[in-house]
């Protein structure tokens, strides 16, 4: 007596020396064929199970960013897109959180406004139930013009004068406070 199968129309196998069928291959056309053979020498009706799919591997998600960029920073609204690929059962869902928030399910871009550093998580789950692993993404938005203030701030006065050396001191400042200038005093003569 034995119990026999083939898998994707390979070779013939036997529970006993074998082992019980195991599919390793990815994709949505696996199959299956199995069958009895008794002691007597009669043999069951092959059954077959066709489509039989497999997908191991996690879907890969992307961030894509869209703004005005210098030194890190955008300087203007943020437009954000995610998408994620999968070879095999096709993605399920995609899901992301903004810092400390709640997981959302994401279905379309979106827009980040305010100014400030924001972290956006991300990741995909595809049908057959494989999650990949969180991604991060910092975002730092100064949208913000930096403003300069002199001193002394009588300077250019046109009734004023002066007899000793002048020292000018510039301070930076930006009312987002996210990006900090650093004070430094000129010196004229």
């Amino acid at each position: 007596a034995s119990i026999n199968y083939r898998i994707n129309g390979g070779e013939l196998k036997t529970v006993s020396k074998d082992g019980q069928p195991k599919i390793d291959k990815e994709g949505s056309d696996n199959k299956l064929e199995y069958w009895s053979v008794d002691n007597a020498g009669n043999e069951e009706k092959h059954n077959t199970i066709s489509n039989i799919k497999l997908d191991k591997m996690p879907p890969e998600t992307t961030i894509s960013l869209s703004g005005t960029k210098n030194n890190d920073w955008y300087t203007t609204e943020v437009d954000i897109k995610i998408s994620s690929n999968d070879n095999q059962s096709a993605i399920g869902s995609i899901k992301y959180k903004i810092d400390n928030g709640s997981w959302q399910e994401y279905t379309s871009d979106f827009i980040i406004k305010k100014d400030g550093e924001y972290t956006i998580e991300y990741y995909s789950e595809d049908k057959a139930g494989n999650k990949e692993e969180v991604k991060k993404k910092l975002i730092r938005i100064d949208t913000q013009k930096p403003i300069t203030t002199i001193s002394p701030s009588d300077l250019g006065n046109e009734n004023k004068w002066y007899n000793n050396d002048l020292n000018i001191t510039l301070t930076g400042k930006d009312e987002s406070g996210r990006y900090f200038l650093d004070p430094s005093p000129i010196y004229q003569r």
